[in-house]
């Protein structure tokens, strides 16, 4: 049901964010918001590991509510993504042991299809299936989901086809328009929605991990 929706935890969280001058929606009346009514949202989150190991699927459920409540409508797309190291034995992202208050079972892929079947925007999208796919950017003419990989910094950055609006997404570069053969970074919001835990011997949290 609807009322399932939303999360007081995210709720409270963006109203202490609005006094104080940060709001999550862009319009005329708050120009600096986060997340334009037609822009592609990118929510990275953690779904590597279990239980508590993994970002809460109530709290993204709940930011997705809020994104899709735009006062001026959202005509975009959500997309919710992580890395989880290529599947097989590790993969985690539609496990059964979640990092959620009352049903444990609710995974970040249970949340994403509860949208869907309202027909909302949102999908998601393991990076981890085209981890060893290396491909070269779309001004290269590659269309080829996979990541981009910087000789020069030894940088890698995800690129992909969106599997509601067909957008060609390039985390560093932005939206691509195959007509005019620019990008637009301007659509292109990414959330980064980490879960505080320590790395083991990494010597700092996943949440530096995920932003780095």
């Amino acid at each position: 049901p609807n009322e399932y929706l939303r999360d007081p935890a995210i709720d409270t969280l963006l109203l202490m964010m609005a006094a104080r001058g940060i709001h999550l929606h862009n319009t005329a009346s708050h120009p600096n918001g986060i997340v334009h009514g037609n822009d592609v949202v990118i929510i990275k989150g953690n779904y590597q590991w279990w239980e508590r190991f993994g970002t809460s699927t109530d709290r993204v459920k709940g930011l997705i509510r809020q994104i899709l409540s735009h006062p001026d409508g959202f005509t975009g797309e959500i997309i919710v993504c992580d890395n989880t190291q290529g599947g097989g034995s590790v993969y985690k992202i539609d496990d059964n042991d979640n990092n959620s208050e009352d049903f444990p079972d609710q995974s970040i892929v249970d949340v994403v299809n509860t949208f869907r079947a309202k027909g909302y925007p949102v999908s998601i999208n393991d990076w981890g299936i085209m981890f060893n796919a290396v491909t070269s950017e779309y001004s290269a003419g590659d269309y080829t989901n996979g990541f981009v990989y910087e000789p020069a910094t030894k940088i890698t950055y995800p690129k992909f086809r969106s599997s509601i609006g067909g957008h060609y997404v390039s985390l560093k570069r932005g939206i691509w328009d195959s007509v005019t053969a620019t990008y637009d970074p301007s659509r292109l919001c990414i959330i980064d929605f980490p879960v505080l835990k320590s790395h083991q011997t990494g010597g700092a949290t996943v949440a530096i991990k995920n932003w780095v």
